[in-house]
């Protein structure tokens, strides 16, 4: 099992013997506020098409809370952190993309960077 955490968001992934990943799941960011700003994850699900939906995960995007600013307008200030797929140019959700990703990531700082920061 491989546990990817950032301070918001964190993935993990399942791998059987043969080092193949077989699932992925994931927590989303806290609503509660403790020295950081509340977010949220809005999922997109290919699911509702009946028989053909394969009730994969399709993308997520993860939504902040600025505080600061929120706070100073005296009303909520909400921005879009990311979309998986297009911040990180994946071809699709599943295990064997995000755990080809992970390995990226292990060599490649300016994308860990992107990632954890």
């Amino acid at each position: 099992m491989m546990l990817i955490m950032r301070p918001l968001d964190k993935h993990k992934h399942t791998l059987i013997a043969d080092k193949k990943p077989i699932t992925t799941s994931y927590v989303g960011p806290s609503a509660v506020t403790d020295s950081m700003n509340p977010g949220y994850k809005v999922y997109q699900v290919d699911g509702a098409r009946g028989t053909a939906s394969t009730w994969e995960v399709m993308d997520h995007e993860t939504w902040i809370l600025d505080l600061v600013k929120s706070n100073a307008q005296n009303s909520p200030e909400w921005f879009k952190e990311y979309s998986a797929k297009e911040t990180f140019g994946l071809q699709s959700l599943r295990p064997a993309d995000h755990y080809e990703l992970v390995k990226t990531m292990a060599t490649n700082r300016t994308l860990f960077e992107k990632f954890h920061l």
